[in-house]
């Protein structure tokens, strides 16, 4: 094989030429590999926001069902509480057995996690950013929220056991209760929050593919109810 060696330069432009070539080379070499990571991060950016909609969307979901069942949540803390009231151990624990009608989905923001730890929101817009930002702290909230209406639901339930009637355990079984109305009621302005700034900043709407489910649960959350008020 023969091998051209590279003409001797013998003026400053013969020199300039060789140069050019180089850089330009170098140039083209460097663009094609940008070009390449910018494809790569495009694609990557593309599939994690199909993920963060995912999520989103369906803890929308979850604050439209809250919605839904909230008229029977407050209806069946009004028959906790009377129940405790009167130490009726038997319809405390038939209201457990039914279960509090409240969403008790998992809120979560793990698409979140795994695009900032990913670095994939350095390359979505800044506006994107910051919507997607407010909107799963406003999800983790809510499951916080989430997590302390639980404990207090199991502080609340505690007359279902029978046990001999203490004022003490009374007034903290109705305090329990309270907070609970307190908790309810703010989960529901940060379910609103939720919904009307994910509509507004990322054109976002509720997941539709459990609407069925939700209606369910809340005919058989007035149908228990009505059971208990008829003594059935």
């Amino acid at each position: 094989m023969e091998i051209h060696k590279p003409k001797p330069v013998h003026s400053w432009r013969d020199f300039l030429n060789e140069v050019g070539v180089i850089v330009i080379g170098i140039v083209i070499a460097l663009s094609g590999e940008q070009i390449l990571e910018a494809i790569h991060w495009k694609h990557k950016a593309e599939a994690a926001e199909q993920d963060l909609r995912k999520e989103l969307a369906d803890s929308l979901s979850y604050a439209v069902e809250q919605e839904q069942l909230h008229q029977c949540v407050s209806d069946y803390l009004d028959v906790l509480q009377n129940a405790i009231l009167r130490s009726d151990s038997d319809t405390i624990k038939k209201l457990y057995d039914a279960g509090i009608p409240l969403d008790a989905h998992p809120w979560r923001s793990s698409s979140w996690t795994a695009a900032l730890n990913g670095q994939v929101a350095d390359h979505l817009a800044h506006e994107k950013v910051a919507a997607y930002s407010i909107a799963f702290r406003l999800v983790t909230a809510a499951g916080e929220w989430q997590n302390q209406l639980a404990d207090h639901y199991a502080e609340a339930m505690i007359g279902r056991f029978g046990l001999p009637r203490d004022p003490q355990v009374v007034s903290a079984q109705l305090v329990a209760i309270d907070k609970i109305r307190r908790e309810e009621a703010q989960r529901l302005d940060i379910s609103d929050t939720l919904a009307r700034t994910s509509r507004q900043s990322l054109n976002l709407t509720p997941a539709t593919a459990r609407d069925a489910e939700f209606q369910n649960r809340v005919k058989a959350c007035q149908d228990s109810l009505r059971s208990l008020s008829t003594g059935h």
